[in-house]
């Protein structure tokens, strides 16, 4: 209870400071906050994060809202890297939260599990050809006391200026709560792969989970199990995408941006037809 309540005020003060330092925190509530305004992101949902400013040349009302399956998107934005006056050059972002019941708190096997799931759901996803590098930078940061997964992936095979050059370089870092897992994911091409891993390890130390999961106890290692089971499926937030069509600027040229399809993907767990067997039911 003094640990939930101790977790509950740090939220609260991070909330506090983190509204007046910037106007890009993203929230989902009062049960997660993240300020991602370490970027410059034209925010396709939530609206009201949205400045014309950081949108000029874009048309982030043209992208259809995501569909609230098992994994719901809290947010999600495109990344500007270009300097002022120059072609756009983008990233993604997105910020997701996966429901999971018997979660345990991030340690380096439920990392790994997060990353050798995510790497065989980014693969089934590359084109003919493409093929995915081994993940060898899987580790627990921490955000406070709160320790979180960070994932870095790297895919190969991928031509310049292809469409889905956006998931070469993806970096993750996840989070888990009471009630699930909350996922961030930066997506870009690998020449700004620099770029994207310094924004996401700058947004780390503001994340903040109201109600974060327990430790892993003895009596949580047979659920420990399931869990993995379910990371394995992959918590990695490729999806949804989007069509981005440039509107006219005098400074900017039109340039069109694609993204992966709006339908949840084979790896996805709206797209799943049935779930595994439970190690409750095997006992039986």
């Amino acid at each position: 209870m003094l640990r939930r309540l101790v977790a509950f005020i740090a939220f609260a003060a991070v909330l506090a400071v983190s509204a007046s330092a910037s106007a890009a925190v993203v929230r989902d509530g009062e049960k997660y906050a993240i300020d991602l305004g370490v970027a410059r992101i034209c925010w396709v949902t939530p609206v009201e994060l949205r400045s014309n400013a950081d949108c000029e040349g874009l048309t982030p009302e043209n992208v259809p809202a995501p569909k609230e399956d098992s994994a719901r998107v809290v947010a999600m934005g495109l990344v500007r890297l270009e300097e002022p006056g120059e072609a756009p050059d983008l990233a993604l972002v997105m910020v997701m939260h996966v429901p999971l019941a018997f979660v345990h708190e991030a340690d380096l096997p439920s990392a790994r599990d997060y990353a050798k799931g995510a790497e065989r759901a980014i693969a089934k996803e590359l084109r003919t050809g493409a093929r995915m590098r081994p993940a060898t930078d899987t580790r627990v940061v921490h955000a406070g006391k709160l320790p979180l997964i960070r994932a870095v992936f790297d895919a190969d095979g991928i031509p310049d200026g292809a469409d889905d050059q956006l998931i070469e370089h993806q970096i993750h870092v996840a989070g888990l709560a009471s009630d699930g897992m909350y996922s961030v994911a930066w997506l870009s091409k690998r020449r700004s792969a620099g770029v994207i891993e310094g924004f996401a390890d700058a947004s780390v130390p503001s994340i903040a989970i109201a109600h974060p999961a327990p430790p892993k106890g003895d009596l949580e290692r047979r659920i420990g199990i399931v869990v993995g089971v379910v990371m394995g499926v992959g918590f990695v937030v490729v999806g949804i995408v989007l069509f981005l069509v440039l509107r006219p600027s005098r400074r900017l040229t039109h340039v069109p941006y694609g993204y992966p399809p709006p339908a949840p993907p084979p790896w996805h767990p709206a797209a799943a037809p049935a779930q595994p067997r439970a190690w409750w039911d095997e006992a039986r």
